[in-house]
Parts: structure tokens; sequence; C-alpha cells
């Protein structure tokens, strides 16, 4: 598995396809992911960190050529993973987001990148979250639109905004209402940063093409990368790339 400096690698993977070999996965986890998994309440939702967290291992492993249990990750003070130093000779950057059956993984060389997927919910009051977390620009963008495509909209909106502050490692600790994403003809670009004005020309943001009922979006650090997208299926051997 070899990534080019001019490239960005994002993967998907549908995890109940994975719930059979469940057991053999979690053997993959070190000693604090089966605690974290283990601190979820309800089953399905350990369960899809297991799988989550273990195929980020396996994918990782073929870049890295390191065996997907002795793998070690960093963590920066908001949460953002990374490989430990001297893990791998390449400058492997990498994020993941998960949401309901749908894992996606992006990986690039030598730049930040983050990643977000979510699942349509229409009982979601987005109105009122749109109110709270969107900027006066997004609002009004979103009040152009047809009732029945304000909420898919939405999520689209939000999964771009998570990918970003994903990316630059700062996370929710920039608030989503102090910049601004646009959406024209299905295209996702940074409009403004109050936080950080010169951001807008440091990173680029693509809408991802995912399952029907998700909404999906990468931020990269850099313009100039292209995007090569592909599915983790599992089979009896391990899994195949599609």
């Amino acid at each position: 598995m070899r990534i080019h400096r001019d490239e960005v690698h994002v993967w998907l993977l549908d995890m109940a396809s994975c719930l059979p070999r469940l057991a053999d996965l979690s053997l993959l986890l070190s000693t604090d992911e089966r605690t974290r998994a283990n601190r979820f309440r309800f089953p399905q939702h350990r369960d899809r960190f297991t799988v989550a967290r273990s195929m980020l291992r396996l994918l990782l492993s073929k870049y890295a050529t390191v065996p997907p249990e002795a793998l070690r990750f960093a963590y920066s003070p908001t949460g953002k993973p990374a490989l430990s130093a001297r893990q791998t000779q390449q400058d492997i950057r990498f994020n993941l987001s998960h949401s309901h059956n749908l894992a996606v993984y992006a990986l690039a060389l030598g730049r930040e990148v983050g990643i977000d997927v979510e699942q349509i919910d229409c009982h979601h009051a987005c109105d009122a979250l749109a109110a709270r977390y969107f900027t006066a620009s997004e609002q009004a963008d979103l009040q152009t639109l047809e009732p029945d495509q304000r909420v898919p909209a939405f999520f689209q909106l939000w999964t771009c905004k998570e990918a970003y502050v994903k990316a630059t490692g700062q996370g929710l600790s920039i608030p989503l209402n102090q910049f601004a994403v646009s959406l024209k003809a299905g295209q996702a670009s940074l409009a403004e940063t109050q936080w950080h004005p010169p951001d807008v020309h440091r990173w680029r943001l693509q809408v991802l093409p995912v399952n029907e009922g998700y909404r999906g979006a990468i931020a990269v650090e850099g313009l100039s990368w292209q995007l090569v997208q592909r599915w983790m299926v599992p089979t009896q051997e391990g899994w195949m790339i599609l």
C-alpha cells in the first residue's frame, strides 16, 4: 500500500460486515482501547468502536508495514490521534470518523487531514442547531433551499465544519460559528475564518460520495492534491479492496 504526496486516500467501511469477526478484531486493540470500548453503555456502540479502531490498525499496518497490534498512537491535547514517533519512516497523517454502520478513514503524507461522516437524521432540530452553531451566511444559504433539501444540506455543512476543525487538531475549541463553509453546486469551500483568516488559503474542503442516507466531507492541508477513494470489504481470508 503506497500513497504519493499529492494524494489523499479515503477508505469506506460497512462496519456491520465486520461483526462476524468481532472477537478476532478486538485482539488487535491495545489495553487502553479495550478500556475505552468497555466504557460504552450500549453494546452496539462498543462494537462499532471496536470495529472502527481495529480496522484503522489493519489499514495503517498496510501503509506503515508494521503489524496492526504493534502500532502505537499519540494524541494531541484535543484527542486527535497520530502514529507515535519512529513507527514508520513515512510521515503518515490520518483521521477517522464513523456514524451508525459507516466508517471512513483519510490518509495522507506530510499534510494534515480531517474527515467526518454523519447519518442523516430527520428528527434532529436542524434549524435550532444551525442557529446555534452556524454563521449567519450559512443559515441564510439553508433558508434558500426547499424544506425537503434543508436537512441533508445541514448535515453536509456539519460534516464540512467538523472535518475542518478535526484537520486543524483544535477540535471544538474552535467555535463552529467562527468560520463559514460555502456549498455551491455540491462543491465545498472554506469561505471565511474569523479565528484565523489565512486558513482560507491553507485548507481545501471536499464533499465525499458516501452511502445513501449519509453525508461526508474531508478537509486537507494544502490545495494541490487528488482524492483516491476505495472500499474495504472483509473476507474470510482478510479483507479486499474495491
